[in-house]
């Protein structure tokens, strides 16, 4: 996975809501949980079936890097997976922030293969406490001149 090299700041605001907003981020939060699972779900089976494959277990630099590009084991392979499920929850999570979540899980399984971490972790409900986007100028921003958050079409 490519580093960024961006600089990122995590920004803490209490928010003025409606009921009908908080309700909103209730349910984005719940669906990105949802979201997070299913595409762990997705790592862990793809997981399992390269394991079982004998040519990984012989594997070595380059060519097990190819197993796991094989197995969609990668960036691009949990987004695409990403943008089969995230079409079901478009009105509360645009495509950038269910491909944040998609970072976020594809993080764990780099672990888990590179680093000899011990399994991939779901979360509960309750458990995810942020939602990021990649950019301020997608639909969750902050503008800081205003000092306003902008999710999805509610400020």
């Amino acid at each position: 996975m490519k580093k960024n090299t961006t600089k990122t700041f995590t920004v803490q605001v209490k928010l003025a809501t409606t009921n009908t907003h908080k309700a909103f981020i209730e349910k984005s939060f719940y669906f990105a949980e949802i979201i997070y699972n299913e595409v762990a779900k997705y790592a862990m089976k793809q997981i399992r079936k390269l394991e079982m494959d004998s040519r990984y277990k012989k594997a070595k630099g380059k060519e097990r890097t190819a197993l796991i590009n094989e197995y969609n084991l990668n960036q691009s392979g949990l987004y695409a997976f990403c943008k089969v499920i995230g079409k079901k929850y478009k009105k509360y999570l645009d495509s950038i922030t269910v491909q944040a979540i998609a970072d976020r899980v594809l993080v764990s399984v780099e672990k888990y293969l590179y680093k000899n971490g011990k399994r991939l972790h779901f979360k509960k409900h309750g458990d995810l406490d942020t939602i990021q986007g990649k950019t301020n100028i997608n639909k969750l921003n902050y503008n800081k001149e205003n000092n306003i958050v902008r999710f999805m079409n509610m400020k």
